[in-house]
């Protein structure tokens, strides 16, 4: 299944995934390098939290499977700055020690599993596989929002009103009443707009609208639109 997975990945967007893996021990970073080696990912082995972070890369699907107890962090405090990164990358957490609060408390944060040392091949197949999957989605969205994106960045002032409206549910009299135009107005710039939002339908053009305004912040308010 995990191999299924790599290999749908690697055909949907023609690259290797990339696991970083973050542990002081030596040893384990070639281990750990080997197994991922095996089922075609690319590697970064790290030995600290600095290491991680020089080198991470958020653009790439891949996963990222930390130590809890790092020579320069505690690896719950390292996702914690990745969070607050914006890297989203999947966090699977490994340790030497059952702590109930610590596993609880990485979940809590994001994290896909928590595994013990040693570690079960089994179980850390499947953990990588959801973790894939998991960051093969989120790529997917991120693309998808960026093409997004650059399409709003045509509309004129005029086309971006009329997205909004659109999206609102309005019907083309009342976004004349609105907007003080006429319904044959109405009607020229909203076919620019969806041209130009290359959306082929209302429910697509919908689906573009919610896509963005979930990435704007809470504090902006819902009628705030600082994304067009």
């Amino acid at each position: 299944m995990l191999l299924q997975t790599i290999s749908e990945t690697n055909s949907a967007v023609k690259e290797s995934p990339v696991a970083y893996v973050v542990d002081g021990d030596r040893q384990i970073q070639i281990s750990l390098s080997d197994f991922f080696i095996d089922l075609g990912f690319e590697v970064a082995a790290c030995a600290s939290a600095a290491d991680l972070l020089e080198q991470i890369d958020d653009e790439r699907i891949g996963l990222l499977l930390i130590n809890t107890q790092l020579p320069d962090a505690v690896g719950i405090e390292l996702q914690r700055q990745l969070n607050s990164m914006r890297i989203q990358l999947p966090v699977i957490f490994m340790s030497a020690e059952s702590d109930v609060s610590e596993s609880v408390e990485a979940m809590k944060a994001g994290a896909i599993d928590f595994l013990l040392k040693p570690l079960d091949r089994h179980s850390l197949r499947n953990a990588v596989s959801h973790a894939l999957r998991k960051s093969a989605a989120r790529r997917q969205v991120s693309q998808s929002l960026r093409a997004v994106t650059a399409c709003t960045k045509k509309l004129t002032p005029r086309e971006h009103e009329m997205f909004v409206a659109v999206t609102s549910g309005l019907l083309n009299k009342q976004i004349a009443f609105q907007m003080g135009i006429s319904e044959i107005m109405v009607k020229v710039h909203r076919g620019r707009m969806m041209r130009k939002m290359q959306a082929r339908s209302l429910p697509e053009l919908v689906r573009k609208f919610e896509l963005v305004q979930a990435m704007i912040p809470d504090s902006q308010g819902p009628e705030t639109h600082a994304w067009l």
